[in-house]
Formats: C-alpha cells, structure tokens, sequence
C-alpha cells in the first residue's frame, strides 16, 4: 500500500527484496522462470531454485519430438496480446509495424513485441487459429 517508495527501500535489502519479488516474478511467468531474462551467470542457480512446472516442460519435449509439419495449423491466426489485448490477424497484417496483409505470424521476427503496450514479446502471444 505504499507504493514505489517502499520497493525502493525494500531493494536496499536484498534478501527482504527477493523474499517478496520472487514470487510475484514466478506468478508473472505462470511458474517457468525460464521465461524470464535472467542474467546468464545466475541462471543456471536460479533453475536450480526454481524448476519449470512438470506440465510446462512435458509439453516443451513433446513438441520437440514432433516433425515441424505437424507443429502448424491450417488457416489464418490471430494473436493476441494479453497484456493490452492488442491482436495481429494474418488476414490484415498490420501496415504501420511493416507487415502487410497475409504475412503469417511466424514469419514475424522472434525479438518484435506488442505495438501498443510494448510490454510483451511475440513470445507471449496468445495464438488462435481462426476458420
């Protein structure tokens, strides 16, 4: 309830900082920290501390192991933010980012993020393929 003054003071703690952000970082990432940018020379301890949910990487090796072929759907897809609800359709494109209509949503670069909120990355995309 106070706000950023007290995360201010809270980050000159660090052990009282990450008692209290670690887990609003795991509840932002739906449990897989792996998702997060982590620096590179912590990252190793901090999976150690914090494993992906056993759904999330069954699923990860289960994709793996299928042909790409069998990875995409037929149709058209429509992402969408879920921070802002911004929506990309592949049907329209979206001309100011430089994508013009039919541009498929995979063929977008893996470092685009939302247009609108700037938050999140395509990564983070909720993707439904539409008839």
């Amino acid at each position: 309830p106070t706000g950023y003054a007290s995360m201010i003071l809270l980050a000159l703690v660090p052990p009282a900082w990450n008692r209290v952000m670690d887990p609003r970082v795991l509840d932002h990432f739906d449990g897989d920290i792996s998702r997060a940018n982590v620096a590179p020379h912590k990252r190793e301890r901090i999976l150690r501390r914090y494993p992906a949910p056993q759904a999330a990487t069954a699923a990860a090796r289960a994709s793996e192991d299928l042909p790409g072929s069998l990875l995409v759907a037929e149709g058209p897809v429509v992402a969408t933010c879920p921070g802002c609800a911004y929506s990309y359709d592949e049907r329209r494109g979206d001309p100011r980012e430089g994508f013009a209509a039919g541009t498929a949503f995979a063929s977008i670069p893996d470092t685009w993020c939302c247009p609108d909120c700037g938050v999140r990355d395509k990564v983070d995309f909720l993707v439904a393929h539409v008839g």
